[in-house]
């Protein structure tokens, strides 16, 4: 007995401190496990002595070689190597499974990080079964471990601590580990995260987001949490809930990952979350736009889904805010320019020279936010004021992009403002056409046409790009042969509607309208030929087109007539 006493006093300790430290130790760049392999030859080293091939074994020696097992469980799943860890993880396990109760209570902690670890690799397996049972132990192991005071606890970190204050400390780690309330917390904090993964891969959103914001809650109360990974986390989980239209509850956790930076740092950051308040703002106005377009009364219970509230951080200083619900366009307004703000805060951190993509993607869904607004609006000229608004948004962008660099944004940009050159232009022929019986000032008439020939010039350009691409690749889907038919409908219409006081004038633009409609027809029946009627359906477009070619010449002769 003595012998082996010695050997766990000295050969183990000496070892063990020897892996601990190599372990931890930093290792260069272009190896970057070097010291992970070195503290885990000497743990496998030390798996091989004599000690442990005695029969039979007593406690001290089964907990130190389920110890030793779990060592080298975490240090394979640290150098990326999960199928070798996950076996000592078991053999570590089946190991402390043999020890009475009383030499187990020592190692408690040590379980709830095996049962984290195992149900880790197995979710990350697809094996959700088999890996929601180990975090449902470890769950299990917490509860009853959680009210346990400190029990001898002592691990290696704090031995070696010690050590350097007094050369006379004594300890034996591999089997007074004891239980640390720290410890507890900490493990049950990665069981809550594990868990959040695993309900998002059985697809049960609910639950993973209560997880998720349980897991944030308790790492910032035990401030064992990283800056920019809770602050991204905080985004997460607000997408999360402002997708289920609990838009107060979103807003509370934009704030909460917001008020943790400090001020003046963390620029990206900072904009990052302006970007996530502004598109938390757009999507409370488009869900209020819909609500009182479609005449709905129940304002008492959207503001209950607006406002529910499924998670609170009692120790943050953010208090949670209940949102008022708009019941009119002067509400939703209102809802427009606090969003409108935050995007151009974060618009002028994520300038055009540097950050393509979140420049445009938030420019875009200014513009998209300004024609949600003009569902609501009834008066003529303030509609042709927001589509302006968006022309003036787009225009500068679509000059500045290089189109082979970045043509997918290119021809987003290209649509959407011949979109809204073309509503410009159906804006003004209603006001001119339509809605007024005077006959219209010349200046007016032209400014009209311009925006006509603008959103004509848009198409044309789509078009090529279009045909540029079935060039390229011939077999496209119907949805690119759709936006053909589509862009050139669009020209049809508007050369019928450029409004010429010359009669040559206005038999070319008849002409030309005619000339698209013709192409429609013709284009529709190569692509039936191509791919056959039964796949590709387009006899409402080929029926209103048809009927347009044999309209305009008789219109043509009318006004020649005259």
């Amino acid at each position: 007995m003595e012998l082996i006493e010695c050997f766990l006093q000295f050969t183990v300790q000496k070892a063990l401190e020897e892996a601990e430290v190599l372990f931890h130790k930093s290792s260069p760049p272009e190896k970057p496990f070097e010291f992970k392999y070195s503290s885990r030859d000497i743990l496998l080293n030390l798996s091989k002595d004599p000690f442990f091939s005695s029969e039979p074994l007593n406690e001290d020696l089964k907990a130190l070689s389920a110890y030793i097992n779990y060592l080298l469980g975490v240090n394979f799943l640290e150098t990326e190597e999960t199928s070798q860890g996950e076996e000592y993880f078991k053999n570590a396990l089946s190991g402390f499974s043999q020890l009475s109760e009383e030499k187990m209570s020592a190692f408690l902690n040590i379980l709830q990080d095996i049962y984290n670890n195992l149900g880790f690799l197995l979710i990350n397996r697809e094996e959700l079964e088999k890996g929601m049972g180990c975090l449902a132990k470890a769950e299990d192991l917490y509860l009853s471990l959680k009210d346990v005071e400190e029990f001898n606890c002592q691990d290696l970190k704090s031995y070696l601590q010690n050590r350097l204050k007094n050369n006379k400390t004594r300890f034996n780690p591999y089997w007074k580990m004891g239980i640390s309330q720290a410890k507890t917390e900490s493990f049950f904090t990665l069981t809550l995260f594990y868990l959040a993964q695993a309900y998002t891969k059985l697809g049960m959103k609910e639950k993973a987001a209560f997880y998720c914001g349980n897991t944030m809650k308790r790492q910032y109360e035990n401030k064992e949490f990283q800056l920019k990974e809770w602050c991204i986390n905080s985004i997460s989980l607000a997408e999360f809930y402002q997708n289920n239209k609990n838009f107060a509850q979103a807003f509370y956790l934009l704030q909460a990952g917001d008020s943790l930076i400090p001020a003046g740092k963390r620029k990206k950051l900072k904009a990052t979350f302006n970007m996530s308040f502004a598109r938390l703002f757009q999507e409370f106005l488009k869900y209020m736009v819909t609500i009182i377009s479609e005449e709905q009364k129940d304002f008492e219970g959207i503001s209950n889904i607006v406002n529910k509230k499924h998670l609170i951080f009692e120790t943050f200083p953010t208090k949670f805010v209940d949102l008022e619900v708009p019941k009119d366009p002067e509400g939703v307004t209102k809802i427009f320019r606090l969003s409108n703000t935050q995007y151009k805060k974060s618009l002028a951190f994520f300038v055009l020279d540097g950050y393509v993509t979140e420049h445009i993607e938030m420019s875009q869904e200014v513009s998209e936010m300004l024609k949600t607004l003009a569902l609501l609006e009834t008066d003529n000229p303030r509609k042709f004021a927001l589509l302006e608004k968006r022309k003036d948004l787009l225009e500068p962008l679509q000059n500045q992009l290089n189109p082979k660099a970045y043509p997918a944004f290119c021809q987003k940009l290209l649509v959407e403002l011949a979109e809204i050159y073309n509503e410009m232009f159906e804006n003004r022929f209603h006001e001119l056409f339509l809605k007024n019986d005077a006959k219209p000032k010349k200046n007016k008439v032209d400014a009209m046409n311009k925006y006509g020939f603008a959103a004509i010039g848009e198409y044309q350009k789509i078009e090529k790009m279009l045909l540029e691409q079935q060039k390229e690749q011939k077999d496209q889907p119907k949805e690119h042969y759709q936006s053909i038919i589509n862009t050139r409908f669009n020209m049809a219409k508007a050369f019928n509607k450029i409004y010429a006081a010359d009669k040559k004038e206005k038999v070319e633009m008849m002409k030309k309208s005619l000339d698209n409609y013709k192409f429609i027809v013709e284009f529709i029946k190569e692509a039936l030929k191509t791919k056959g009627n039964l796949e590709w359906d387009f006899s409402e477009q080929l029926k209103i087109c048809t009927e347009m070619v044999e309209l305009i010449p008789a219109k043509i002769d009318k006004i020649n007539k005259e």
